[in-house]
């Protein structure tokens, strides 16, 4: 806000900004009286703070200290306590963070398709700058309560992994109605099939070796967000910065993986029992399907399969190819047999020398670069068999996903 007005000074935004303190004061002042109960071992700490904005006030909530001086001052049981609330925090601003970027995504498409005229334009507008900064501010609470529940957290939480710092390039969604346009394949939303946490293999394990990409990943819908009681602290420039680098030049949009949030015993009962079960925890929201979310699955899904079948054509064309240089190769020195005359022999033999380095060539680079199990491959009727082969591999995971081999 205070950003907003420094850039854009009105009245009415230093009238919020005065409101805004006011409130903050009010609530802090709530929150001074609970301390002291709840707290009372910070007290010397919070007298002893500098005079300060009443935004810039430390808390000294039990993310505030190490857990040596956690332990210290007895707050483990508080520590733990705040893990709790934070972790739902946290889920709710990955849920929040999803709601927005599809309200988003739908408005951008609306404007683009419906809006026309200066008035409908700066309506629009206006809708989109309220949409979008809204979506800063979550972000920048989001990314401050990951980083108190990284405090809080031991290597068993694994809470850096579970919750990833997030960027305005992480919250990159495609459009689930407009078509796929030209370099989509290579802007993904998500990484849907690295499942982390998964025992066994995953795709993108056996892509990586292969060499195909991995594939697009699938959305997740969310609910709105509640108000924020424990993130009254300022934005800090590296938030700020966050909210401000957005590049959408295909980095990976980490908010709709859908194990995130997600313990590796929570990601295993999820693979084996679904989404249905009755005993799952409170971050099993983040992985609820909806009916636009099913589209961008199907169509991850697609791409995918376009991803494969394009791997199998470049070993396609690669084989043909060595078997065209091949069967030119010996037309040639056939003719040359066959020529009497002797220049009409010299120029078919060279020829022929000339297809049988082009043919040599191509098969060492095709021993380079190609898959281990087409390398070996003489001809093309051969390739059918190993395709299936290949295709079988390569989604093994899925069967076993499928069948509850886990």
């Amino acid at each position: 806000m205070k950003e907003n007005y420094k850039n854009r000074p009105h009245l009415s935004t230093e009238q919020d900004i005065k409101l805004t303190k006011v409130s903050i004061s009010q609530r802090l002042e709530k929150w001074r009286k609970l301390q002291s109960i709840h707290m009372p071992q910070v007290e010397s700490l919070i007298q002893s703070q500098d005079p300060a904005e009443v935004e810039d006030e430390v808390l000294f909530l039990p993310s505030h200290f190490s857990e040596s001086e956690r332990a210290r001052y007895s707050l483990t049981v508080l520590g733990d306590e705040e893990k709790k609330l934070r972790e739902g925090h946290a889920c709710e601003g990955i849920l929040q963070l999803r709601k927005l970027m599809k309200c988003l995504s739908s408005m951008y498409r609306r404007k683009r398709k419906d809006t026309k005229g200066q008035k409908a334009n700066t309506r629009s507008h206006l809708k989109i700058d309220t949409a979008e900064a809204t979506r800063d501010q979550v972000l920048a609470v989001y990314n401050l309560t990951r980083k108190a529940l990284c405090a809080l957290g031991n290597t068993n939480d694994n809470f850096e992994v579970r919750y990833p710092r997030l960027t305005l390039s992480d919250l990159f969604r495609k459009s689930t109605m407009d078509k796929r346009v030209l370099g989509d394949t290579y802007r993904p939303d998500g990484l849907i099939w690295e499942l982390l946490g998964i025992s066994g293999a995953s795709f993108t394990q056996s892509s990586s070796s292969s060499g195909l990409p991995a594939p697009p990943p699938v959305l997740a819908d969310g609910i709105p967000h509640p108000t924020s009681s424990l993130s009254t602290s300022p934005v800090s420039p590296a938030d700020q910065m966050d909210v401000q680098s957005e590049t959408r030049d295909g980095l990976s949009g980490k908010l709709w993986s859908p194990t995130i949030g997600l313990t590796e015993a929570e990601v295993e009962e999820w693979e084996v029992e679904g989404i249905e079960s009755d005993h799952l925890s409170y971050s099993y929201a983040l992985i609820s399907f909806h009916a636009e979310d099913r589209v961008q699955w199907h169509r991850a899904w697609a791409e995918m399969q376009r991803w494969m079948e394009e791997f199998e054509m470049k070993h396609a064309e690669f084989i043909r190819c060595i078997e065209t240089f091949r069967t030119m190769q010996q037309a040639w020195g056939t003719v040359a047999k066959r020529c009497t005359h002797p220049g009409y022999a010299a120029f078919a033999r060279r020829q022929s020398d000339m297809y049988l380095t082009l043919r040599e060539d191509a098969e060492s680079l095709f021993k380079l670069k190609g898959e281990p199990r087409f390398s070996g491959i003489s001809d093309i009727k051969s390739l059918i068999p190993v395709v299936r082969q290949f295709r079988e591999s390569e989604l093994a995971w899925l069967n076993a996903l499928v069948n509850r081999r886990f």
